[in-house]
Parts: C-alpha cells; sequence; structure tokens
C-alpha cells in the first residue's frame, strides 16, 4: 500500500486509499489522452498523473505535456483510479473502468479540471 509514501512529483505523501475521485468513467479503447485544464479551460503544462489499482498498485506515473496532455496505454483489462494534480491546484481523480471489446475507438479522452 501506497499510504504516507512520498512521491517525487508530489509535494506532500500520496495516500491512496482515499483518493478526490469525481466521477466513475467506462473506457472501451486501449489509449487513454489525459488532459488538465485550469478553470479557464487553459492546458495546465508538468501535472503529475498517477495511475494505480483499487490495491495501490501503481500502473503508471507521468506528467502533462506543454498542452496538458498525457497518453497513457498499455493497461490490461481492469479498474484503475487516476489522479491528477499540480502544485497550487486541487487535485482531481477519477475510477477509470477499462473494458477490451471487439470493436472500439483508437482513443478515449479524459479531461481533469483542476481548481487553483
Amino acid at each position: 500500500m501506497l499510504t504516507g509514501q512520498s512521491c517525487a512529483w508530489f509535494s506532500a505523501p500520496v495516500h491512496l486509499e482515499e483518493p478526490p475521485i469525481a466521477e466513475e468513467v467506462t473506457v472501451l479503447s486501449d489509449v487513454l489522452i489525459i488532459h488538465a485544464i485550469d478553470p479557464a479551460n487553459r492546458p495546465i503544462p508538468n501535472a503529475a498523473v498517477i495511475v494505480y489499482t483499487p490495491k495501490g498498485d501503481i500502473r503508471f506515473q507521468g506528467h502533462t505535456d506543454n498542452h496538458g496532455k498525457r497518453t497513457v496505454s498499455g493497461l490490461p483489462t481492469g479498474t484503475y483510479h487516476i489522479i491528477v494534480s499540480r502544485a497550487d491546484y486541487y487535485a482531481q481523480g477519477k475510477i477509470v473502468k477499462f473494458v477490451q471489446t471487439d470493436q472500439h475507438p483508437a482513443e478515449t479522452a479524459l479531461t481533469f479540471a483542476l481548481l487553483p
């Protein structure tokens, strides 16, 4: 479990058993495009992105690019928690269920609107 452990790109300890989850989403594609924006719809570059299982196992970690986007792919079917955060903004999280189907879009976009 990751409770209380610090991640290099978060400024405070990460407590993954109680993420700030805003919604639950089902994804029918193999590629997820994460887009971090501020209240004025401007991209938030260098926002931390962490994807982990309900048991707390990290499956992906990285940062958004200069356009506030990050691509996540290669996750097997299952349920994941995704948190997007950056200094001076409140973290936002979503529960994402990846489902494999025979016919699915090439990618799915998820927007995380972070509040200062």
